[in-house]
C-alpha cells in the first residue's frame, strides 16, 4: 500500500506516522502539472490532494493503474473530473465539515460589517477623523440596520448553511432556505428560490458549483433582490452573475455585497472602488481551528477507507 501526498495539505509528523502505518508514505510540497501528477501517483493507491493545485483530469485517472483512493483537503470539487475517475473505479472523498465554523463566522463578519458600515466608517475616519451627530454630513452614509427580525434567505442548506442558520436564530432573524433536497427543521421554512430571491433582507449562497448551480443566481434572480438587501457569497464566484450584481452595485439597485471569491476581478476594475461591496480573497475558511481540523478529518477518513467506511463520498 502506498500513500502519496501531492501537496502541502498541513499534516503534523504525528498523522504522518498514523499514515505510515497504513503504508508506505510518498510526501511532496506541490504537484501543479499532470504530468507530475501521473509520474507521482502511478504506483500509488491511496492520494491526498490539493485539487485547486493538483490537476485532477480524465488523463490523469486514465493514466495511473493503482490509484483506488483521494482524499481532498477542500470541500469544494468542481475542478474534478469525477466522471473520469469514477470510471477508473477511483473513490473521491471531500473534506465537509472542516471549516463549518469559520465559514458561518465569517459570513457574519461579511454581513455585520456591511450592515453596520464598519469598513466605510474605518476608511473615513483614517481619512478625516470626525465626530458622528445630527448635524455631520456624514451621517446619512453610515446608517445602518439592525439584524433582528430581517429574514436571511439561505442558498443552500448543508452544515454551512444549518451552521448559518442557528447563528442567524440567535440574532433574532427570521430563517428561510433554499435547498434541493427536503429537510425538517424548526424555525427553518423551506421556499423556492425565487421567493427567497424575493422576501429576503439578507441572502448568503452556501452551494457547491456543478452543471445545475452554474449561474443559478442569475440576472433575472438578482433582480428580484429588495433593494435595501445583502447577498454574500463564499461558494464559488461563478454560482451567480458577476457582472450583474456589480452593475446592481454601482447603481445602488441593491445595499450591499459580501464576497470571498474574486477570480475575475481585475486589479484596476471600478467594482474596488465601490463602498457597498466588501471583498475577501477567499479565505472565510482560514482559521487556526480549521487549519487543524482539515489534515485529521483528511488521515481519519484514510483510515475509515482501509476499514471499508470512508465518509464524503462525491462519486
Amino acid at each position: 500500500m502506498k500513500i502519496c501526498i501531492l501537496d502541502n495539505c498541513f499534516l503534523s509528523d504525528q498523522q504522518i506516522k498514523r499514515l505510515k502505518k497504513i503504508g508506505k508514505v510518498a510526501n511532496y510540497q506541490r504537484t501543479d502539472t499532470e504530468k507530475s501528477a501521473i509520474f507521482r501517483l502511478h504506483d500509488a493507491d491511496i492520494a491526498i490532494v490539493n485539487s485547486f493545485i493538483t490537476p485532477l483530469s480524465k488523463n490523469v485517472f486514465e493514466s495511473v493503474n493503482k490509484l483506488k483512493f483521494v482524499a481532498l483537503n477542500s470541500t469544494g470539487y468542481d475542478n474534478i473530473d469525477l466522471i473520469a475517475a469514477k470510471k477508473q473505479g477511483i473513490v473521491i472523498a471531500n473534506n465537509v465539515g472542516f471549516a463549518t465554523e469559520a465559514v458561518a463566522e465569517h459570513v457574519f463578519a461579511l454581513i455585520m460589517a456591511l450592515s453596520k458600515k464598519i469598513v466605510l466608517s474605518d476608511q473615513m475616519m483614517k481619512n478625516e477623523p470626525f465626530e458622528l451627530n445630527a448635524s455631520s454630513k456624514k451621517h446619512h452614509t453610515l446608517l445602518g440596520f439592525n439584524l433582528k427580525n430581517k429574514k436571511l434567505g439561505i442558498i443552500g442548506y448543508g452544515k454551512i448553511g444549518k451552521r448559518v442558520a442557528k447563528i442567524g436564530l440567535s440574532f433574532g432573524m427570521k430563517i428561510i432556505a433554499y435547498n434541493r433536497s427536503n429537510f425538517d427543521q424548526t424555525n427553518v421554512k423551506r421556499i423556492s428560490l425565487k421567493k427567497l430571491m424575493k422576501s429576503s433582507d439578507i441572502i448568503t449562497i452556501h452551494l457547491p458549483l456543478d452543471k445545475t448551480t452554474n449561474n443559478i443566481i442569475s440576472e433575472d434572480m438578482l433582480k428580484l433582490m429588495k433593494p435595501s438587501a445583502i447577498i454574500v457569497n463564499t461558494s464559488r464566484e461563478k454560482i451567480l452573475d458577476s457582472s450583474c450584481l456589480y452593475n446592481m452595485l454601482s447603481k445602488k439597485k441593491i445595499y450591499g455585497a459580501g464576497l470571498d471569491v474574486t477570480g475575475t476581478i481585475p486589479t484596476h476594475s471600478p467594482v474596488l472602488s465601490l463602498d457597498n461591496i466588501i471583498i475577501t480573497p477567499h479565505s472565510a475558511w482560514y482559521t487556526k481551528e480549521s487549519l487543524s481540523n482539515s489534515p485529521e478529518f483528511i488521515v481519519k477518513n484514510i483510515e475509515n477507507f482501509i476499514k471499508r467506511r470512508p465518509r464524503n463520498l462525491i462519486n
